[in-house]
């Protein structure tokens, strides 16, 4: 399949694009960082921990925010069938001699 002119190569580009999946690469990971010794250790873990609670706090913040726009729409159809209740019978009310 040629793109732009320039021909490429599937199995090269799946390569690549599976580099990161590779059991080699994740074994390599992990015995750097066991490499690591002490303060470095508590520093880089301490560091991924950070990154992962600031991802956590957002997602907690979207499902609030989420939450309380669905509590004021839910809030605003409740008031509003009440006084669509309300003005029915105080339309009755009023045709009644």
């Amino acid at each position: 399949m040629r793109v732009g002119g320039r021909g490429f190569d599937r199995e090269r580009v799946l390569r690549i694009l599976t580099f990161w999946l590779r059991p080699a690469f994740a074994l390599r990971v992990v015995h750097r960082f066991q490499r690591i010794a002490g303060f470095d250790r508590a520093v880089a873990l301490a560091s991924s921990a950070l990154t992962a609670l600031i991802r956590l706090a957002d997602q907690v913040a979207h499902c609030l925010r989420s939450a309380a726009i669905a509590s004021k729409a839910a809030s605003a159809r409740w008031r509003g069938s009440v006084s669509s209740v309300r003005a029915s019978k105080l339309r009755i009310a009023a045709m009644l001699p």
